[in-house]
């Protein structure tokens, strides 16, 4: 049977931070929360049709930003209640579809295995649906008191997706509204009603709903620790790249990975040639921009591995080194995305630091400055929708910047250059997502 997948985006969300922007439609590491269940569905590549259930206010908006996704995605406006989203998506389905799997846009996190499950459970079940066990005890609320404590084993906590044969999806809403039950929450429910026998799949409790800002919060930490699955998106073949930083540590073998791939590397450094670049100077970025323009035209990617740490208290730092910290490992960000000729969907990808996330005696100028290069990728990938804007933060690693500042440490503790710098290539290569942080190693 082909598949369909019906994707809930119409809430409203209007106690959501604002009482503008639905939560679907907030922003998460520089993508919209909806888009993650989105492209995981299209990646999957187990539907035929994708319907976008949508607000009708937000149908334009919609359209703008997935004109260019997938021509199996049709956009229809879904009603005032989850309900009736569902129920008017029914009316789009395709007539060669037979299962349909039903997901709430909140929920960034669905995975390739879930969607597998679910369809392979519609082979010999009428509806399925996603369960995890809850860990805390349940009780019974009647009029602020607590009369019965259920048994918590026979308890589990429904998410989404959910899936159904087609004819009986439309059966449990036909009888859902001859019996005026317009606001049910959940489509599963409706199914019971109609004598479905549903079978439990294992949920994740990482396929979190967004639901208060909390969970946006608690969201922006799950993406740092996600692992991507899905085939391979990005060739580097004939790719033309320019390597910020390709004269050691990672950066070195970042160069070295990517000749194998096949890329055209440029590496860019003070000492390079023919194209030197001088991270300090605003002009000399501006200047070799426009000579990498003139020789190669716009440029199928750029990676910033460079990094400059001087280890110490800040009482104790020299002005200059300060001021070479912030420049290098930050300022020259700005120069670069205004003149580095990157054409439409190249990447931009910083080698950023596992240091970001807290600042730490005598680093803590290096820390910070990594910690504002990010917040500044991540703004940007939202400012340039055209670029794919990646930030990669490995954790420590056997690097001369390191051995220098730390040279007492033991490399067996330490993550070989090497290692890293395949690692990230092939997360570049494997993942479609724009403004996250993602640790490597």
């Amino acid at each position: 049977m082909n598949s369909a997948a019906i994707l809930l985006i119409g809430g409203k969300s209007e106690r959501f931070l604002d009482a503008v922007t639905p939560k679907q439609f907030h922003f998460l590491s520089g993508k919209r929360v909806y888009e993650y269940a989105l492209e995981t569905l299209l990646l999957s590549g187990q539907f035929s049709q994708i319907l976008l259930a949508c607000h009708k206010d937000w149908i334009e908006t919609l359209k703008k930003e997935i004109q260019e996704k997938s021509p199996i995605i049709k956009i229809v406006e879904g009603g005032s209640t989850r309900q009736e989203s569902v129920r008017k998506s029914l009316l789009h389905l395709e007539k060669n579809i037979g299962k349909v799997l039903i997901h709430d846009g909140a929920r960034p996190f669905v995975s390739f295995k879930m969607i597998d499950e679910l369809l392979s459970a519609l082979d010999f079940y009428p509806a399925c649906g996603t369960y995890i066990p809850t860990q805390d005890t349940i009780g019974v609320v009647d009029k602020g008191t607590i009369p019965h404590i259920p048994d918590r084993s026979t308890l589990q906590r429904g998410q989404t997706p959910q899936g159904f044969h087609k004819k009986t999806l439309i059966k449990a809403h036909e009888n859902a509204e001859k019996q005026n039950i317009f606001e049910a929450t959940c489509d599963v429910q409706l199914a019971l009603r109609i004598g479905a026998e549903i079978k439990r799949v294992e949920g994740d409790e990482t396929n979190i709903k967004i639901t208060t800002p909390l969970d946006l919060y608690l969201a922006e930490h799950l993406l740092r620790k996600r692992t991507v699955s899905s085939p391979s998106i990005i060739d580097f073949k004939g790719k033309k790249i320019a390597l910020i930083g390709a004269s050691g540590g990672i950066g070195q073998h970042i160069h070295k990975e990517l000749i194998l791939e096949g890329a055209e590397v440029i590496p860019l450094s003070r000492s390079s040639a023919p194209f030197s670049l001088d991270l300090l100077k605003t002009p000399s970025i501006k200047k070799t921009s426009l000579e990498l323009f003139e020789k190669f035209g716009p440029l199928d990617g750029c990676i910033f591995s460079a990094g400059c740490l001087y280890k110490g208290a800040v009482q104790e730092l020299k002005e200059d080194q300060v001021e070479e910290m912030v420049k290098v490992n930050f300022l020259s960000l700005i120069p670069l995305f205004k003149y580095l000729p990157l054409k439409k969907g190249a990447l931009f990808i910083l080698i950023g630091s596992s240091s970001y996330f807290r600042g730490r005696k005598e680093i803590g100028v290096y820390s910070a400055t990594k910690a504002a290069s990010i917040n500044l990728l991540q703004s940007l990938s939202e400012e340039r929708p055209d670029l794919k804007i990646q930030i990669f933060c490995p954790k420590r690693t056997d690097t001369p910047m390191r051995k220098k500042n730390f040279p007492f440490e033991d490399p067996n503790t330490l993550a070989a250059p090497v290692d890293v710098a395949k690692s990230i290539l092939q997360q570049i290569k494997k993942n479609s997502s724009k403004g996250e942080i993602l640790n490597v190693m």
